[in-house]
């Protein structure tokens, strides 16, 4: 084994360094790389890429009272659709930003409307490209200052292209929509990636699903709100059934859901927490910091890393002595009494609860 001693070392000098680049004639492999690979479930994905955008857009144009729409395909329109009317965009800011690969809306402050870049649940320049992962031919639909183009992207030799279809003058509203094309056979399984999304966000978003069906978020029964996150109370006790399972607390942030991953130790907390409320009830963390957490590129799992192990550790141990000092004192009702308030219990669960711990554990 060769050992370089530092006496056998040669001295460099006025040596510069030289940054290190991407081959060019490979770019077609890492814009598929940035797209189709990303994601491992591209469904959702898109979904959730596209609607964290449109929740932004409202949320710098102070809109976030206004929901943005989701629009499921059918087969008769097998397209999905994605809009809001937030702050709307032009061409040429586009094609610097939503156009290009790593161009972001979100990089900088905007001091003058209020809009700080660390508020935005995005910022990576990559989730508006996020249709390449299923189709690398979509539509962007965008409205400011009542001028309205329509842009398609599409691929030549896996290289992603824009060309601009049309311009002209419009009456709608300022904002942006995605258009994507969904094969027919992929329709029913679309349709159910939206319904699941709708059913754990908490974004202001309405999903229109055909024939006036129209589904919102669902609201919680609770909530209590903490200094970087708010417990949201989830489900309907009214259906209480002894096999009911217990259901262990989730993250929610940027509008998706997060199982706590067992990497966190935290199952023994979680567990107990699950134990104290149940009757088919879920616990929600709702964590509402900007970038209090942090995830990877595809944004599908919690990164281990330190900042996001703390938050989440922290918001566990709360929620868990809370829930425990509250049972230890009464257990007249099954929860702790900062929910008691608003959870009401069918005659069945309050006869068992009153009848006391030992019925409850069998």
């Amino acid at each position: 084994m060769l050992v370089i001693k530092p006496e056998d070392s040669v001295a460099v000098t006025n040596v510069q360094p030289s940054a290190m680049t991407a081959d060019a004639s490979k770019m077609a492999k890492l814009y598929f790389m940035m797209s189709s690979t990303l994601y491992t479930d591209k469904f959702m994905s898109i979904i959730r890429e596209l609607c964290s955008n449109a929740r932004d857009s409202h949320a710098e144009a102070g809109k976030l009272d206004t929901p943005f729409a989701i629009i499921a395909p059918t087969l008769l329109d097998p397209r999905l659709i994605i809009g809001d009317v937030g702050t709307g965009i032009d061409y040429p800011k586009a094609k610097e930003t939503i156009l290009m690969f790593l161009g972001s809306t979100k990089d900088e402050d905007d001091e003058e409307r209020g809009f700080m870049a660390d508020d935005a649940i995005g910022g990576w320049g990559i989730g508006a490209k996020s249709p390449r992962a299923y189709t690398s031919t979509y539509q962007v639909i965008m409205r400011l200052d009542g001028i309205e183009t329509a842009v398609q992207v599409f691929d030549q030799k896996g290289m992603p292209q824009e060309v601009a279809m049309y311009t002209e003058k419009t009456s709608k509203p300022k904002g942006l929509e995605f258009i994507v094309p969904i094969k027919p056979a992929d329709v029913p399984e679309w349709r159910r990636k939206v319904v699941e999304y709708m059913k754990f966000t908490n974004y202001n978003v309405e999903a229109f699903m055909g024939d006036g069906e129209v589904i919102r978020p669902e609201k919680p029964f609770g909530t209590v709100k903490y200094d970087d996150f708010t417990v949201e109370i989830y489900g309907t006790p009214d259906r209480y059934s002894k096999g009911h399972s217990e259901k262990p607390p989730i993250l929610l942030y940027g509008g998706m859901r997060y199982e706590i991953p067992s990497s966190f130790n935290l199952k023994a907390q979680l567990d107990e927490i699950a134990k104290l409320l149940s009757f088919g009830l879920e616990i929600r963390i709702n964590v509402t910091k900007p970038n209090a957490v942090k995830f990877g590129l595809s944004r599908e799992h919690l990164e281990l890393e330190t900042q996001t192990l703390n938050l989440v550790t922290y918001a566990v141990k709360i929620l868990h002595d809370d829930m425990k000092k509250e049972w230890e004192q009464s257990f007249s009702t099954r929860t702790f009494r900062r929910y008691s308030e608003v959870l009401k219990y069918s005659a069945e669960v309050q006869a068992a609860v009153e009848a006391g711990k030992a019925s409850l554990y069998g």
